[in-house]
């Protein structure tokens, strides 16, 4: 595999920074494990679960010089009741973990990137993320969000073009969009779109366990235009 080139500049990707990352462990979640998750309101380790056993079997590793080293250099608070470093409680022979990390903010949203690793080699199948805002999302500022994050993904060049992202609301309440991008190959300006399906958690992971195709359970669906800024050719 080419080594991958990230770009930065003030109007592109801006690599994360470790000192927003951490590190937690990751096991498969049973079917009735899935269900109270989806059932519930958003939480950053039991989405980490959610995603990692639904997507678990379409896994592959890869290495990483970058976030070999991000990994390394994650700050580690420590444990005061148990005297330890919290380091020692997140690495022991735990065969899965994810780096959770702020991949861009403004003062209105965050937005993370979930990323599963075993060592240094990390997993891909699909660019993990989730939207969070102590002021909500109407209908228009989250797909203006799911474009500014399947602009991210493309040009911090992550390896899939598929996409999931938990949209978190003030109460905890959550959806889950999946999205598939797009990269306009064959246009001399760079330029895409991502096309997105909004689902209520629960009704995603029943469908999966009743094998229902996603198109025939009840779900938003949107397509969303992505002006892309620097070099697309390593998708080109």
């Amino acid at each position: 595999m080419d080594k991958i080139h990230r770009i930065s500049s003030f109007h592109e990707y801006r690599p994360p920074v470790p000192s927003s990352g951490r590190l937690i462990g990751v096991s498969s979640a049973n079917t009735a494990d899935l269900l109270s998750i989806a059932n519930d309101l958003y939480d950053e380790a039991g989405y980490s679960r959610f995603v990692y056993s639904v997507t678990k079997s379409q896994l592959r590793t890869y290495c990483d010089e970058f976030f070999a080293d991000f990994v390394e250099n994650v700050s580690v608070e420590s444990d005061d009741s148990e005297g330890i470093s919290s380091k020692i409680a997140v690495t022991p022979e735990e065969p899965v973990r994810c780096l959770v990390y702020d991949a861009f903010r403004s003062p209105l949203f965050t937005a993370q990137e979930f990323k599963f690793l075993t060592g240094t080699d990390l997993f891909t199948g699909i660019g993990i993320y989730s939207l969070s805002s102590k002021f909500g999302f109407g209908d228009e500022s989250k797909k203006g969000l799911l474009g500014k994050v399947a602009q991210y993904n493309l040009q911090s060049q992550n390896l899939s073009l598929g996409m999931m992202v938990a949209i978190i609301q003030p109460d905890g309440k959550w959806q889950l969009a999946l999205g598939q991008i797009r990269v306009h190959k064959y246009t001399k300006s760079n330029s895409g779109s991502v096309c997105i399906a909004l689902f209520d958690p629960a009704v995603f992971i029943s469908s999966i366990f009743t094998k229902k195709s996603l198109k025939d359970v009840q779900h938003e669906k949107f397509d969303i235009y992505l002006p892309l800024v620097g070099d697309m050719s390593y998708y080109k």
